[in-house]
């Protein structure tokens, strides 16, 4: 029980602390999010799954959910990708003009990129992000409506 209520305290204290800390560029050109932040999970004996993000120096960016072989690192397929436009202003983060791209007739299986189609998926809460000392790993926190059912915070390292 210890553990578990130290982890709940050490969030709660780094959302207080990223929450605080005052962001002196609204400009994304000089944000410490420009790059591409991956987190990779591995599912022993069947694959190896990848969300990536990479925000561009003029606001833009691409999102995109992959399948991979976990021995080679080969991309097999994809589960989804997005594109749009994202601001970073004082530890929040949100998207506008997304444009999502899907498996065909909401299938589960990964499919080739060029066989992806444009779906419906929106972006409509902000993010609030947070950065490692080095600036090496992305924090993402969903602001999630009452009553729904959220991923919790993802770590992304950067590639």
């Amino acid at each position: 029980m210890k553990p578990f209520v130290s982890l709940i305290f050490a969030l709660i204290a780094f959302a207080v602390i990223t929450g605080c800390k005052k962001d002196s560029s609204k400009n994304n050109n000089n944000a410490p999010i420009v790059g591409t932040w991956e987190n990779k999970q591995f599912y022993p004996n069947i694959s190896a799954h990848s969300q990536t993000f990479t925000f561009n120096n003029d606001g833009t960016f691409i999102t995109s959910s992959t399948v991979l072989d976990p021995v080679t690192n080969q991309l097999l397929g994809y589960f989804y990708k997005s594109t749009g436009k994202y601001l970073l202003n004082a530890g929040e983060l949100s998207f506008t003009d997304v444009v999502y791209y899907g498996i065909p007739n909401n299938g589960s299986s990964a499919v080739p990129e060029n066989q992806l189609v444009v779906g419906s998926q929106t972006y409509n809460s902000p993010y609030s992000v947070g950065f490692s000392a080095k600036k090496d790993s992305l924090s993402m926190l969903i602001h999630c409506p009452p009553n729904a059912n959220c991923i919790g915070l993802l770590w992304y390292k950067k590639k």
